[in-house]
């Protein structure tokens, strides 16, 4: 039938384009605790992740969306080129893997508005 040859050829259009995010998402995956330790310190990285189960907990997002976030940060972090952190600069970065893991995740973790969500977690400090 037509249906079931067009779903034969969407089945090889997706599996192909899965296969090719695998590829560049391996590309960026830490390799070991040496190139993420380059990238950011051990405190801060603790520091952070402690940070996230809070305010995870507190916004009641879902644990997949904090282990994206947490693996966004860390593959950012463990991949040069490495730049200075300044003025703020950590917090944004931290901000933005959130609100891309909300944005690919779940839609029910997406219970306020992204502005909103900013606004909170960076404490009115971050401009959206």
């Amino acid at each position: 039938s037509i249906e079931a040859r067009a779903n034969a050829c969407l089945a090889d259009l997706a599996d192909s384009a899965l296969r090719s995010l695998h590829e560049v998402s391996e590309q960026y995956r830490p390799r070991n605790a040496g190139a993420l330790a380059e990238g950011a310190a051990a405190g801060d990285r603790l520091e952070t992740l402690a940070w996230l189960v809070q305010a995870f907990e507190v916004m009641q997002f879902s644990d997949p969306c904090l282990f994206d976030t947490a693996m966004l940060l860390d593959r950012y972090y463990s991949s040069p080129p490495r730049e200075e952190t300044r003025d703020g600069g950590s917090q944004r970065k931290l901000l933005a893997a959130v609100c891309l893991a909300l944005k690919v995740g779940s839609a029910e973790d997406l219970k306020f508005p992204l502005r909103q969500v900013v606004t909170h977690l960076g404490r009115d400090r971050v401009p959206f």
